[in-house]
């Protein structure tokens, strides 16, 4: 990769300095300026995970993994509604996703609301189908935190509900 690099700059340097008196003084200040803001603009994202994230999403806001990470990175935290809010917004990008719904829904019920936590772990479900076929393990606890939760939801009989945007 440097080698190319070491070699178009080399290019580049010769086909500057060719040009007459005033010139290559000229390029080489717009060249050092764009690396200089590029690099100024690149360097806070490499602080921490968290603003790495945080970059990538402004520069890649359609990406569902993105948010999928976020969404982990705040539960990991105990921030809560920050990873229901991050996988939320990752679910408007690619609603079919079976971490998505998984984490979703464990968040769900995590905070006290097995009605749409159930909604989302059938989602999962579903998607698991698509996803992952022969994973054996991962569609007994989804069938064992539905039983839970169909279990929960009778004894407080839906007390707890929230209105969550998408799917009502």
């Amino acid at each position: 990769m440097y080698l190319p690099n070491v070699g178009l700059m080399l290019a580049l340097s010769w086909a500057t300095f060719r040009l007459p008196y005033p010139y290559p003084y000229i390029a080489i200040a717009m060249i050092g300026t764009f690396y200089l803001t590029k690099l100024l603009y690149i360097i806070p994202m490499y602080r921490s995970q968290h603003h790495y994230v945080e970059h990538s999403i402004t520069d890649f806001p359609d990406q569902w993994a993105l948010y999928l990470w976020r969404g982990l990175m705040a539960q990991k935290n105990g921030q809560k509604f920050s990873a229901m809010s991050a996988y939320l917004l990752g679910l408007r990008h690619r609603p079919n996703d079976y971490k998505l719904n998984y984490n979703l829904a464990g968040i769900l019920k995590e905070l006290g609301f097995p009605v749409e936590s159930k909604k989302y772990y059938i989602i999962a479900g579903e998607c698991l189908k698509d996803e992952y076929v022969d994973d054996k393990e991962t569609v007994e606890a989804i069938d064992k935190a539905r039983v839970e939760l169909e279990a929960q939801i009778d004894k407080e009989s839906g007390k707890n509900r929230i209105v969550l945007p998408g799917r009502q």
